[in-house]
């Protein structure tokens, strides 16, 4: 909860029709967005996958912009309500957004939350996703560190 923006966090949860927008391959974002972010869609890339069904970490290269592919995903003659992210010299999905939002957010009245606080953080660490230590657990460690070095 300490590293969301309440801001940015009342606007995204306002929105019916969240899209989350990512340079990190689709699958490793989608997951942690609609459990702890809510109900949504993932734009971003996609994992070359062998013709025997391994992922080697290369990404293919995709043949429409992102702004195409969050376009396609509204009803045509639609366009996003808001869009939250940094300013950025190249094109990308903000432009088609009628609302655009840069950190730092500021407060603005037309927006109703729908949801109150984001599910319990997590962070990733060591190739999954754990809970956020709180200052008892992170205390309980330091007792097993010398039995650590060791066997490490």
């Amino acid at each position: 909860m300490d590293d969301v923006d309440a801001e940015a966090w009342r606007v995204f949860a306002s929105c019916r029709k969240r899209v989350v927008v990512t340079a990190l391959p689709r699958v490793m974002v989608e997951w942690f967005a609609r459990e702890h972010l809510g109900d949504g869609v993932v734009v971003g890339a996609e994992l070359v996958i062998t013709r025997h069904g391994r992922a080697m970490g290369l990404l293919m290269r995709q043949e429409d912009s992102v702004a195409d592919r969050v376009q396609a995903l509204f009803e045509a003659g639609h366009r996003p309500r808001v869009g939250l992210g940094r300013p950025s010299p190249t094109p990308s999905f903000l432009s088609l957004c009628k609302e655009q939002r840069h950190p730092p957010f500021t407060a603005c009245s037309s927006l109703h939350s729908n949801q109150a606080t984001p599910s319990p953080l997590v962070i990733f660490h060591d190739g999954r996703l754990v809970r956020r230590p709180t200052p008892a657990t992170a205390l309980l460690t330091l007792p097993w560190m010398p039995f650590g070095v060791p066997l490490a």
